[in-house]
C-alpha cells in the first residue's frame, strides 16, 4: 500500500499506524517463533534427562547425587540395597546420609577421614583405592567408591558405589586360610608371629603382664604307628576342640607344628599361666577320647623390653625340660 502511494500523499497518521502495526506484528512474531523455540528445547531437555534417568537406573553400581551432607537423588540400585524404603523422602526422615550405615575399621573409611568428610576425602584422593564397609538389616556389603563435584554453584557431587562384596569375602578367606590351621581350625605359625608381636606392643604399651605356654602331646609318633595317621589326625583335632573350650575368649591358640601347640595369655601372670596350664594338663589326662593321651607344658612371662627371640626360646626350653624330666607335667621358667 505504502509502495503504491507517492509519499507525499500519505498521511503521518497512516504512516506512523503502519509503522507501528509491522513493528507489533514483527514482535509478537519474534515472541512466537521465541515461544516455539524454548518449548522445543524445553521437551528436549524433558526427553535427554529421561533418557539419562533411564541410562542411570540402568546401571548395577548404586549412583547418587550428595550435597556433601544429604542424599539430593539416588538411582534405583540404591534402592535394592536399601530396600527397606520406597522414596529419598523416606530415607532422609530417618538418615541424613548414606553414610550412616559406614562401618570404620581397617582399610574401610568412615564418616570422616583425616578431619575431611568421606567425599572430600575421595575428591582429593582420587587415585587411592576408597572402599566403604556398609551394615544394612543385618547384611554386609562392600563397596569401591569414587565422587567427582558436578556443581560448584550447589556443591552437589556424584558419588558411584560399586559392590565389590563377593571380591572382599573371598580376599577375606583367603587371608584366613593364610593365617589358620586347616587340619585343627586354630591359628598357625604365621599367625602365631603376628598376634605375639601384637600381644607385646599392648603389654609394653598398657603395662599389663603377658605369659605364654607351650606344649605338645606326649609320644605323638607312637600314637600314628600304633593308630595310623588317621587317628593322629582325629586326636589332634579333637584334643584342639577340648582345649579351646577351656581357654578364656581373650586368648590365643596357635599351631606352630605337627603335635606342637601355643598358648598367648595377654593379662596373665606367670603363676596364673601355670595354673591354666595345670588345669589343661589334668583335663587333657582325663579326657581320653579318641585315644587317651598326656601333654607337657612350659610356661613363661614376658620380661620387658625382651625381644621375641628370647622369650619363646625361654618357654622353648621349659617345654623340653617337662619332657626330659618325664612329661605329662608343667616348667614354668
Amino acid at each position: 500500500y505504502i509502495m503504491s502511494k507517492n509519499i507525499k500523499n500519505i498521511p503521518t497518521v497512516d504512516l506512523d499506524f503502519f509503522v507501528f502495526k509491522w513493528i507489533a506484528l514483527g514482535l509478537i512474531g519474534i515472541m512466537v517463533v521465541a515461544g516455539i523455540i524454548n518449548i522445543s528445547l524445553f521437551y528436549l531437555m524433558r526427553k535427554q534427562k529421561v533418557y539419562y534417568k533411564s541410562i542411570i537406573d540402568s546401571s548395577r553400581n548404586i549412583v547418587m547425587v550428595n550435597d556433601g551432607k544429604y542424599i539430593v537423588d539416588a538411582n534405583k540400585m540404591f534402592f535394592t540395597y536399601f530396600n527397606k524404603y520406597n522414596s529419598l523422602e523416606e530415607f532422609r526422615q530417618e538418615h541424613e546420609c548414606v553414610c550412616d550405615f559406614f562401618i570404620e575399621e581397617g582399610e574401610y573409611i568412615g564418616k570422616t577421614v583425616k578431619g575431611l568428610t568421606w567425599i572430600d576425602y575421595i575428591v582429593k584422593n582420587q587415585k587411592s583405592i576408597n572402599k566403604v564397609k556398609i551394615k544394612y538389616a543385618d547384611e554386609t556389603y562392600y563397596f569401591m567408591l569414587n565422587a567427582v563435584l558436578i556443581s560448584k554453584e550447589d556443591n552437589y557431587y556424584s558419588v558411584v558405589f560399586s559392590d565389590i562384596t563377593n571380591e572382599e569375602h573371598y580376599k577375606h578367606q583367603l587371608e584366613n586360610w593364610s593365617i589358620t590351621d586347616m587340619l585343627t581350625g586354630i591359628g598357625n605359625r604365621r599367625y602365631f608371629h603376628t598376634k605375639i608381636n601384637d600381644e607385646i606392643y599392648n603389654c609394653m604399651r598398657y603395662k599389663h603382664p603377658l605369659s605364654i605356654v607351650m606344649f605338645d602331646i606326649d609320644h605323638f609318633k607312637r600314637i600314628n604307628d600304633k593308630y595310623g595317621h588317621k587317628v593322629g589326625d582325629d586326636v589332634l583335632i579333637e584334643y584342639t576342640r577340648f582345649i579351646s573350650s577351656m581357654l578364656r575368649e581373650s586368648d590365643i591358640f596357635c599351631r606352630i607344628g605337627g603335635e606342637e601347640f601355643v598358648i598367648l595369655l595377654p593379662y596373665s601372670a606367670k603363676s596364673d599361666a601355670q595354673k591354666i596350664a595345670e588345669k589343661l594338663r589334668i583335663g587333657v589326662e582325663e579326657h581320653k577320647e579318641v585315644v587317651p593321651i598326656t601333654v607337657s607344658f612350659g610356661v613363661s612371662q614376658y620380661i620387658e623390653n625382651e625381644d621375641v627371640d628370647s622369650i619363646l626360646k625361654r618357654v622353648d626350653d621349659a617345654l623340653y625340660e617337662a619332657k626330659n624330666g618325664g612329661r605329662n607335667m608343667v616348667v614354668v621358667k
